[in-house]
């Protein structure tokens, strides 16, 4: 027992003091090996959280510029110039005939009644000039449309626009001045403009016109689209002619058989925006043809469209129809009242009755 113990003793004297020296450099070796590994996967970690931080920081900026080129393709960047929808309606006193000699006197939008029709387009910038030429103060509404009250809303008396002192918001104008109604649209809209309340009776006069703003995409554009304005109109009493004062029935102006005929090609598709600016329920029908109701009274496009072939309009309303031009022939748009389409004399047609034909091929 002594001896093994003494054996043992003598080895680890040999092996540990013999060797002390190079067993604690491997052993300094093996720490440092260790530290050194240790670093490097800290630094490996390190790296990889700085390639996750750019990998999201690319991801963001690719969803940014994604962003940004959408919106870019949907309006024009801040600070480009875009062109401006520019019009001019000048409000003029004149002598309108309305068919067969009868003749009226009216209020018009550059000498026509109704005034010239204006098309728009969702976010296209927009001005209407407004020139007072008559000898009455005159106002413009926007009917259908919804605007800022800079635009449009209830005038305020005595502060139309000068070459002195622009207004800075919608005025009524007085005879010689004139306004610029600046804004975008944005919805479309099958409306018409017309003189505010205040000056309504304007209206029955001749001045309106239709304000059709068109969507910034239109996958069923139709091929030909025409306004039709139903109203009544007074024609005065007149010694030098004989004319009796009367109130004559008209689609634009004109009384039957004088309504300029609607004209189509087969095939085509028509989109006919009507208004029924009298004060009479007009049952209006197309022979040999169907109307499909797109809207009606402002509302948004109806979905499924209605098919009737005889529409109902009473006073203020407004409908956009699509007809297809798909029985060649000759017909007629026309009431279905007989007092509407035939005249005190008991004459044919006489009011809201409009040929309906078809080109010559």
């Amino acid at each position: 027992m002594a001896r093994s113990l003494a054996a043992l003793l003598s080895l680890v004297t040999l092996f540990g003091w013999a060797g002390s020296e190079p067993a604690l450099a491997q052993f300094n070796e093996v720490d440092d090996l260790a530290a050194e590994q240790a670093k490097e996967k800290q630094e490996l970690e390190n790296m990889k959280q700085e390639l996750r931080s750019i990998k999201g920081e690319v991801n963001d900026a690719m969803r940014s510029m994604s962003e940004l080129t959408q919106t870019m393709q949907e309006r024009p960047m801040a600070g480009a110039a875009q062109a401006v929808h520019e019009m001019h309606l000048f409000v003029k006193e004149k002598e309108i005939d309305l068919g067969g000699g009868k003749k009226a006197h009216c209020l018009t939008y550059n000498g026509m009644v109704p005034g010239p029709e204006l098309h728009l387009k969702e976010g296209e910038p927009t001005r209407i000039v407004l020139h007072n030429e008559s000898t009455v103060p005159t106002s413009l509404h926007f009917h259908g449309l919804v605007l800022p009250h800079t635009v449009d809303g209830l005038p305020r008396a005595g502060a139309a626009a000068t070459k002195d002192s622009p207004a800075k918001s919608e005025r009524y104008l007085r005879p010689g001045e004139n306004f610029a109604y600046q804004f975008i649209p944005t919805v479309q809209a099958s409306g018409y403009y017309h003189p505010q309340v205040m000056h309504l009776k304007q209206r029955d006069m001749g001045l309106y016109g239709a304000i059709v703003v068109h969507p910034r995409l239109n996958s069923r554009a139709p091929d030909q689209e025409l306004a039709l304005f139903i109203n009544k109109m007074t024609l005065p009493a007149s010694k030098e002619s004989g004319q009796k004062a009367q109130d004559v029935l008209v689609i634009n102006g004109k009384t039957a058989p004088h309504i300029p005929a609607i004209e189509t090609s087969p095939g085509k598709r028509l989109r006919l925006h009507i208004y029924n600016l009298s004060d009479q329920a007009v049952p209006l029908h197309l022979g040999g043809h169907r109307l499909e109701v797109v809207a009606s009274n402002g509302s948004d496009p109806l979905e499924p469209h209605v098919i009737r072939d005889t529409i109902n309009l009473n006073p203020a309303d407004r409908v956009v129809v699509d007809v297809l031009a798909d029985n060649p022939g000759v017909w007629s748009l026309a009431s279905d009242r007989a007092n509407q389409v035939i005249d005190k004399e008991g004459n044919f047609p006489s009011g809201l009755a409009v040929v309906f034909k078809y080109k010559l091929q």
